[in-house]
């Protein structure tokens, strides 16, 4: 196969429900008797993730106390004010909503403890995490809770999520401060795509209906499950568990500049040959839960090494240099 030669560059940002809410108290002001945050993220060498240090606008956290885990759960979701335009102060978080009766109360009346603190990309894309009380299995009495990721519409969210525990929190004067140290679950990489079959760009309301798959064809080999997914979350002891994920499984899309996919896909490696194909196929579903009307597009790159933490795959509407299509339209996916 004539090499395929594409466009590698460091994303831009992959950082760019349980229903029992019982309160929510966006940005409190000054003395209302709610408390108030100064919560700092520490950055990470970009080695260990595509992402920069920098967070995007209401990005969002879920912050989880050192208390045994309850019914209905008890955490608090937090969300960045990059602009300063809630809070008054750029780069900053806020109380976006508490989850779980008297979680507040209990932490104001507190000095000091630790917390363990969640984050999945899905909130670009109107999502949320579902936090359900459950034991660990039937042979362990253990109470936690069972994270699972989703879309805007419940579907599960399989893309790039952040996690850190054991951080130690202090409460003073009505302030919660706490310093997050937030680490990927192994090395994620992210693909991009930028623009659509007709050549417009991809929006945010569009991300539901386009799924990816990649596979190593010849000559490549994966030495790892294509994701981890997070389990469960034990937050007397901060431990996190999660599984990893069949290479069978989709991935789910969000916009960060492009239409973004993310797996640990550094776990691709060309064999000892040097080279080796790897496809994508991106599922255009229309939008409809039928797979009649499916669209498959598949994309072939030629791999020498190690796949990159960041890959601009092309624009669905490309050509190459023959005046063929970079996107060739399949009946499935090998």
């Amino acid at each position: 196969m004539k090499k395929l030669i594409f466009a590698i560059s460091i994303a831009a940002a992959l950082l760019a429900c349980n229903k029992n809410i019982y309160e929510s108290t966006p940005a409190p002001a000054e003395n209302d008797g709610h408390l108030k945050l100064d919560i700092s993220i520490d950055g990470e060498d970009p080695d260990t993730r595509s992402v920069v240090t920098d967070w995007s606008n209401a990005d969002c956290i879920y912050l989880f106390f050192d208390e045994a885990a309850t019914y209905p759960p008890q955490y608090l979701k937090i969300k960045y004010d990059k602009f300063g335009s809630v809070t008054g102060t750029a780069k900053s978080w806020y109380v976006d909503q508490w989850y779980g009766e008297g979680l507040e109360a209990t932490l104001a009346g507190k000095t000091s403890g630790k917390l363990g603190a969640f984050y999945c990309v899905n909130d670009k894309m109107g999502g949320s995490i579902d936090v359900s009380y459950s034991k660990m299995s039937s042979s362990n009495n253990t109470y936690v809770y069972r994270i699972t990721p989703q879309d805007r519409n419940g579907g599960t969210f399989y893309a790039y999520w952040m996690f850190c525990s054991g951080i130690n929190y202090t409460v003073s004067n009505g302030t919660l401060s706490a310093n997050l140290s937030m680490k990927a679950q192994g090395k994620w990489c992210q693909y991009c795509i930028y623009k659509d079959a007709s050549g417009a760009s991809f929006i945010n309301t569009e991300t539901e209906r386009y799924k990816l798959t990649v596979r190593a064809v010849s000559g490549a080999q994966r030495t790892d499950s294509p994701l981890n997914m997070p389990r469960y979350f034990n937050p007397a002891t901060g431990t996190m568990s999660y599984d990893y994920v069949s290479s069978q499984t989709y991935l789910s899309g969000y916009i960060c500049g492009g239409l973004c996919f993310s797996d640990l896909g550094t776990t691709f490696a060309a064999t000892s040959s040097g080279q080796g194909t790897v496809l994508f196929y991106l599922t255009d579903t229309k939008g409809t839960s039928s797979t009649s009307d499916d669209i498959i597009y598949q994309h072939s790159i030629t791999l020498v090494g190690a796949m990159p933490r960041a890959v601009r795959l092309p624009d669905l509407n490309a050509l190459k240099s023959n005046g063929t299509r970079e996107w060739v339209v399949v009946d499935s996916i090998y």
